[in-house]
């Protein structure tokens, strides 16, 4: 399969935007799987440009969800919450230089914070943010881009078989856990059919990644999977990310603090705990899949990326198993600390 590669071409970009003259190289900056990111200067500021990945681009949901996640990110800033949407032309957060798509970004002088390094404090911070964004009216904006809203599950066989899988690593943990990745695909996508008439709009991507702190001052960035979502699967998917110690294993006190921290801010009241508590996990399988696709060769554009892939897949299988032993625990935590 040919590469697909990203066509750069900056000084043109900034250059059509009115940017300012390019100064110096961009410089890459590492850490998203998805796109390319580089840091920006010019004769007027510093950006965050954003190269989107070519193959994404292609698929037919992609352009209108993300000028749908902008719009979700300017009116969740006009709401008094530290988001960074892209900058506008013409009424479009979207740029396209011949073939090649970006947003830019002012750049931001903050840094995220290693997740091994999060505090209670900062659970309480997110949990707030959290249960704000989840009382914003997004009436304006309600019952635009639905298509987004598809519950259409997984193609399990497909997506286990390991025919086309090249790393033996890989392939014979698949083969081992066959059985209980199916038994939590199961009940995974059961619970995720009850839930998919309660949503609210939310960034739906809110972990350590995509904050930037500047000292305790949190900075929400990269909205371009803001969307629609069940307001229980996504608090305690966030609750998760923001409390768990290692990467999966939760801590008991943090999670908890995260919990009520929402519920002061006037978050939703949970409903339906079990069936949202394992419906969480639908990201982490579709984050699997997504990387599978990588590592066979479907998603990737390089060499690079199909190993990126499988060095996703190997932690996502074993991250998922354990999160799936820790839910019954999880839900007596939250059953002492609210009302469910």
């Amino acid at each position: 399969m040919n590469d697909i590669l990203y066509d750069l071409k900056f000084s043109e970009l900034t250059d059509s935007l009115d940017l300012g003259k390019l100064v110096g190289q961009p410089k890459q900056i590492y850490g998203g799987f998805l796109h390319h990111m580089y840091k920006v200067k010019t004769s007027k500021s510093d950006y965050a440009i954003k190269a989107l990945n070519p193959k994404i681009m292609k698929r037919k949901q992609a352009m209108s969800n993300y000028l749908f996640s902008e719009k979700v990110a300017r009116i969740a800033l006009e709401n008094g919450l530290s988001a960074v949407p892209a900058l506008v032309e013409n009424g479009n957060p979207v740029h396209k230089i011949d073939s090649q798509y970006y947003l830019v970004f002012p750049w931001i002088e903050a840094k995220p914070i290693d997740a091994t390094k999060v505090d209670v404090e900062r659970c309480k911070i997110i949990g707030n943010i959290l249960g704000r964004l989840h009382t914003i009216d997004f009436s304006s904006i309600y019952g635009e881009n639905m298509e987004q809203i598809s519950f259409v599950n997984i193609e399990w066989d497909k997506m286990i078989a390991v025919n086309d899988i090249d790393d033996l690593k890989l392939k014979q943990l698949l083969e081992d856990k066959k059985q209980i990745l199916k038994e939590i695909y199961v009940r995974t996508f059961s619970s995720s059919e009850k839930l998919q008439n309660t949503l609210v709009i939310s960034h739906r991507d809110l972990d350590p990644k995509n904050v930037l702190w500047d000292g305790y001052n949190p900075i929400i960035i990269d909205w371009e999977v803001a969307g629609y979502i069940n307001p229980g699967i996504e608090l305690f998917q966030v609750a998760l990310y923001w409390s768990s110690i290692n990467g999966v294993t939760p801590d008991k006190n943090m999670f908890q603090s995260f919990i009520t921290a929402y519920i002061d801010a006037g978050g939703k009241q949970i409903e339906n705990l079990e069936d949202a508590m394992y419906s969480m996990m639908r990201s982490q399988l579709g984050w699997l899949e997504y990387n599978l696709r990588l590592s066979k060769g479907v998603e990737s554009n390089t060499t690079e990326e199909k190993s990126v892939g499988v060095g996703e897949s190997l932690r996502a299988i074993e991250s998922i198993i354990e999160l799936y032993e820790l839910i019954p625990t999880m839900i007596c935590w939250v059953k002492e600390k609210v009302d469910c």
